[in-house]
């Protein structure tokens, strides 16, 4: 699997996990990062401490549940090394 798909895989596994708490949950954390960061949710394979931090400040403690379910939806793709890290990362 090439990285490109690999990051393909971790940002609609993202915009997943956002969507399931709501549109304007995506739209809000999807702004923070651009403000922050200057980056979109496909930059996060690469840059996963930005959705973390994003996510801590919006949530709480309560991050680890989005934190969750980006787990969830990249199951079946989790064995690769990069998505592997990327998880690990995310959860730090």
């Amino acid at each position: 699997m090439s990285d490109q798909t690999k990051k393909v895989f971790v940002d609609i596994a993202i915009q997943k996990a956002l969507l399931e708490s709501g549109a304007i949950t995506l739209e809000r954390v999807s702004n923070r990062l651009f403000e922050i960061y200057h980056s979109h949710l496909a930059d996060c394979y690469d840059n996963p401490e930005f959705l973390r931090e994003v996510l801590k400040e919006t949530f709480g403690d309560s991050y680890i549940r989005i934190v969750e379910a980006i787990k969830t939806h990249l199951q079946s793709v989790s064995h690769h090394k990069q998505i592997e890290v990327f998880l690990l990362k995310l959860g730090e």
